[in-house]
């Protein structure tokens, strides 16, 4: 069994879960943690099926605060930064401007990366990128096909890059830290 603490308000895919599952197939069972007679049994599960329980799927923002608070339990302090919702660095389930904040976010991390990288371009990997580790970075976070990263390379390049008023002082910062005026492929 696995047990893991997602929540049904963290995203419209979640929200479609059941608190008891497999890794194969749904079953239709609920229970409550606190009342022991509401509780059922998962039967039938196939061989290497493992059954997924989802414990804090009904429980609001709110009653997560609550709960650590109560028990004085301690947590990252990027929720006191204003993050919402954290997990793996450069996660690829994360939106475009959350890959784009990478850099400027993690300064100690993107250094690390970018050491990585270099190691790959001297290896022959990326060459449809130039020799710049930076441009292989830059590509990663754009969540781009190679092809559509240079074509907006070459929009930036030539002025007809037009982020919306929402996004433009990211774009703006990431189109400086890559230097992508300049990129030549």
């Amino acid at each position: 069994m696995t047990l893991v603490g997602i929540r049904a308000e963290e995203s419209k895919t979640r929200s479609k879960r059941n608190e008891i599952g497999t890794s194969k197939r749904k079953y239709d069972i609920s229970f409550d943690q606190f009342d022991e007679h509401k509780e059922k049994m998962v039967s039938c599960v196939g061989g290497k099926d493992k059954v997924i329980i989802s414990p804090i799927l009904a429980w609001t923002d709110k009653d997560v605060w609550e709960f650590l608070n109560k028990m004085n339990i301690k947590y990252c302090d990027l929720y006191d930064k204003g993050a919402k919702r954290i997990g793996c660095i450069l996660c690829p389930m994360s939106n475009i401007g959350e890959m784009m904040k990478y850099p400027f976010d993690y300064p100690h991390q993107t250094k690390k990366f970018l050491n990585e990288i270099e190691i790959l371009v001297k290896n022959g990997h990326y060459q449809e990128l130039g020799e710049n580790p930076n441009m292989v970075l830059a590509w990663c976070l754009s969540k781009r096909t190679v092809d559509d990263f240079k074509g907006l390379v070459r929009r930036v390049q030539s002025g007809k890059f037009k982020p919306n008023k929402k996004n433009r002082e990211l774009w703006d910062r990431f189109i400086d830290y890559f230097d992508i005026k300049n990129v030549k492929f």
